[in-house]
């Protein structure tokens, strides 16, 4: 793993406690995908908005059961996240 990609892991672990397998391996083999990916994330993320964090952590559920239905793991962690929220 090139050294950026190293940087993108542990950050991404540091934030989560986890890495999902597929970014490990973007990691690996493309960390500038990761880099704005992430870039990306955080921005939606920590953006003040009108919707509450837990509606938004909702949406996101949702975005995932529609676009990957084998994401259950994602799902259960977002929705999990909404009910702390």
């Amino acid at each position: 793993m090139s050294p950026k990609g190293k940087k993108l892991y542990d950050e991404m672990f540091e934030a989560r406690g986890f890495v999902w397998p597929d970014f490990e391996l973007l990691c690996e083999m493309d960390p500038e995908i990761v880099e704005h990916y992430e870039g990306m994330k955080n921005y939606v993320l920590k953006k003040e908005q009108e919707m509450p964090n837990y509606l938004r952590e909702l949406f996101i559920s949702v975005a995932i059961a529609v676009r990957n239905q084998s994401g259950h793991n994602g799902i259960k962690e977002h929705l999990k996240l909404a009910m702390k929220l």
